[in-house]
């Protein structure tokens, strides 16, 4: 993916997430649609800060700039910035890291 810095300033528990392509699958002229097609990989590119706990405790995001990640396309948002398509995602949409 993309080396160069994004100019996209993510607020408080969100990341931005820069899609990584899979190749759609085929058999004939039929597209095959799993149900795992409503999760995603892709590339942190930008995190917000955190949120405030209740007790007033700082709760840092978990996921570091270029990490590889597998999060839930229901509550993705797509947003285009520089003419490349990124998600904004919530923390916790976000399944795992992928190492």
């Amino acid at each position: 993916m993309t080396n160069k810095k994004v100019n996209i300033r993510v607020l408080r528990d969100f990341v931005a997430v820069q899609p990584i392509k899979k190749p759609e699958e085929h058999v004939g002229l039929i597209q095959i649609v799993r149900l795992s097609d409503r999760l995603a990989h892709g590339i942190v590119v930008a995190k917000g800060t955190g949120v405030l706990t209740q007790n007033g405790e700082a709760h840092e995001i978990e996921v570091n700039i270029g990490d590889r990640i597998v999060y839930d396309t229901l509550s993705a948002r797509e947003v285009q910035n520089e003419g490349e398509k990124y998600f904004i995602v919530n923390e916790l949409s976000i399944l795992c890291v992928l190492l």
